[in-house]
């Protein structure tokens, strides 16, 4: 094995570390905020979060932190998302380049996951993980601005010389959780819905006709 391919097997050996590290932040990231969620929805229909709303209207706040969390919680799986799919493209590309030096199928993996002709154990898999990102990120985010809606701008609790000022920024702090939620799940859609099944030959030579230019550009650079 010549030292060129050694170089990309420890290339390949990081980018898939680098992946396994992502898959684990958002699965944490997913749970920590499924857990916030579930307390604060058990807290409110059990209950006890109105009743000590009623003695001190601070824990109001509990309510309206639930938008953001759903929020933030989107952001940071975007983020991770698009990392782990930008490493595993460029594995892609590294396995065709692995294969070419060794003329043979040798590695495969990531190719197989973009293949359209995939088994049907496959397509459940990515049917399902749609569903999931789906129902956490759209139904949990609707729902908790219902439940601020209907629990915060729903319910008077200031005396009639502050009601209005206070419903007021409750209502601009509402339409500001709406307008970042859409915008976040503007960018979620896409990547939770995208399609395995593009022409990967014809991505492959586009790769290798950047990686050409960059050779020629970085030649060109050490020559002047």
């Amino acid at each position: 094995m010549d030292d060129e391919v050694e170089v990309m097997l420890r290339m390949h050996e990081e980018l898939r570390s680098e992946i396994l590290q992502s898959i684990q932040f958002q699965n944490r990231v997913i749970l920590s905020g499924a857990v916030v969620v579930a307390v604060i929805y058990g807290l409110q229909f059990s209950g006890v979060l109105p009743q000590l709303t009623e003695e001190d209207p601070t824990f109001e706040l509990i309510i309206a932190t639930l938008p953001p969390v759903v929020t933030i919680s989107i952001a940071l799986w975007i983020v991770e998302q698009s990392r782990m799919m930008r490493a595993g493209r460029y594995l892609s590309h590294l396995e065709n380049k692995i294969n070419e030096h060794l003329e043979g199928p040798v590695l495969s993996w990531e190719n197989w996951l973009r293949d359209g002709d995939t088994p049907a154990a496959h397509r459940i898999h990515h049917n399902a993980q749609r569903l999931g990102y789906l129902g956490f990120f759209v139904i949990l985010g609707v729902l908790s601005l219902l439940l601020y809606a209907v629990s915060i701008l729903g319910v008077a609790v200031a005396p009639p010389s502050m009601e209005a000022d206070l419903v007021s920024a409750a209502f601009g702090y509402f339409l500001v959780n709406v307008s970042v939620f859409v915008a976040v799940i503007r960018y979620a859609f896409p990547i939770i819905v995208h399609g395995d099944g593009e022409d990967g030959i014809q991505e492959y030579r586009s790769f290798r006709t950047w990686e050409r230019a960059y050779h020629r550009r970085m030649m060109g650079d050490e020559e002047r």
